[in-house]
């Protein structure tokens, strides 16, 4: 068995238990592993940890009543996401960004195949046009030799 100070009222005489309890004496402190966990990101700490190694929140209820009595600020991972925001938000914002150019850049590849898709239609109905006046320029001039023909007999 191994005897150390008590994490919640400093009294000499914290036993670890072969079983992995802790007890005071004194307080009454009972506590099932030499582990805590934080309340806030759930990382388990030393026993005798006042703050999250890994958040900084306060673990014991005495650390957090002298945080909340001695510093009126935020607690940590508020602090830290209100830090973090305005990186989120340029970073977003550039992502947002990238994204419209990408939105651009296929509305000018979707007009530019709209205006090479109307200008094919205008050369192919060019195309039909001159057959077509072809094709009714030999109608009429067979037609005028069938008349001649016809006369000239």
């Amino acid at each position: 068995m191994i005897t150390m100070n008590c994490p919640n009222c400093s009294t000499p005489g914290l036993e670890v238990t072969d079983d992995g309890t802790i007890d005071c004496p004194n307080c009454g402190i009972l506590q099932a592993s030499g582990l805590k966990v934080c309340p806030a990101c759930g990382h388990e700490n030393i026993f005798n940890a006042e703050n999250c190694i890994v958040c900084k929140e306060p673990i014991t209820i005495l650390s957090q009543i002298m945080t909340m009595q001695s510093d009126h600020s935020q607690p940590f991972r508020l602090k830290q996401a209100r830090s973090q925001a305005s990186a989120i938000k340029e970073r977003e914002e550039r992502n947002s960004q990238h994204r419209m150019e990408g939105f651009q850049e296929i509305d000018r590849r979707r007009e530019q195949a709209l205006a090479e898709a109307q200008e094919a239609q205008k050369v192919h109905q060019r195309r039909v046009s001159t057959i077509l006046f072809i094709i009714a320029g030999l109608f009429v001039i067979f037609i005028a030799l069938f008349i001649a023909m016809s006369l000239l007999r």
